[in-house]
């Protein structure tokens, strides 16, 4: 074998034997790597289990239906938890259907951070940078107790929001309001009665209605209820149009004042 031969060789060989190249933000790579295995296993269950997918779902749905009624109730100073059953628990999805939303729009939300973070990581070197950075950091954290968290922290923070809303349109009485009428008399300030009007529904449960009443909340069981019927609100007339229609009715009346025949004088008899 020639020597240009056997340079040739070493050569090869010493190429073969090089490191890979290494990525320019390595931590990065790795953590998209783990997000893409668990992406994947939540795909296959997904696929090949969807009525557990759907189930886990609905439990995390009701979970936040359940934490949103004790904290809208804790706003009004009241403990609904000595009240609740199971079924409660298992219907709290369905009597707060924000839960449910919240719920899609925390997956709908996560999954566009994921494809907006890869997007801005190739776009900018500075995003990229300090998301290497961060990266680093937190690499002794796994990437599913990272996503728990964040999903955990985004409902709770989702269900202080969405309680203060419910709290803030009861007290505004810009909810809808209903008239109460009860099988049983009440004595409400020692005065029995049977219906109860303006009032409004705070929330229910599997055996009583949740209602704020004269700035009070009843409990009223559904044995006892006979009908609940709602109330038509007043529109409001806007005070620029009032301002505008006082004059004109002010006319009508000088101008019927004016037309209006003198009434003859009774002749004695």
């Amino acid at each position: 074998m020639s020597e240009v031969q056997l340079a040739e060789n070493s050569a090869v060989a010493s190429a073969e034997n090089l490191p890979d190249e290494q990525p320019l933000y390595p931590h990065s790579v790795r953590a998209e790597q783990s997000l893409k295995n668990m992406l994947g296993f939540s795909r296959h269950l997904l696929l090949k289990h969807p009525s557990l997918a759907l189930t886990l779902f609905y439990l995390l749905a009701s979970s936040l239906g359940l934490f949103l009624t004790v904290e809208l109730l804790s706003r009004f100073d009241f403990s609904i938890l000595p009240y609740l059953e199971l079924t409660d628990f298992l219907l709290a999805a369905i009597v707060n259907p924000r839960s449910l939303v919240i719920s899609a729009l925390f997956f709908l939300l996560y999954f566009s951070l994921i494809v907006l973070d890869k997007k801005c990581r190739q776009w900018w070197a500075c995003y990229a940078w300090a998301m290497e950075w961060n990266q680093r950091m937190t690499r002794w954290i796994p990437m599913w107790l990272s996503a728990v968290f964040g999903g955990m922290a985004y409902l709770y923070f989702s269900g202080l929001v969405a309680a203060q809303q419910i709290y803030q349109d009861i007290q505004d009485k810009v909810s809808p309001e209903f008239s109460l009428s009860l099988i049983y008399p009440m004595n409400p300030g020692g005065k029995e009665t049977r219906m109860l009007q303006p009032v409004q529904l705070i929330s229910r449960t599997s055996g009583y209605l949740v209602l704020y009443h004269e700035k009070q909340v009843m409990l009223i069981p559904h044995a006892n209820v006979a009908a609940f019927v709602p109330l038509k609100k007043a529109v409001p007339v806007p005070a620029a149009k009032l301002a505008a229609s006082a004059p004109e009715s002010g006319k009508a009346a000088d101008t019927a004042t004016a037309v209006a025949p003198e009434k003859e004088p009774k002749k004695a008899a």
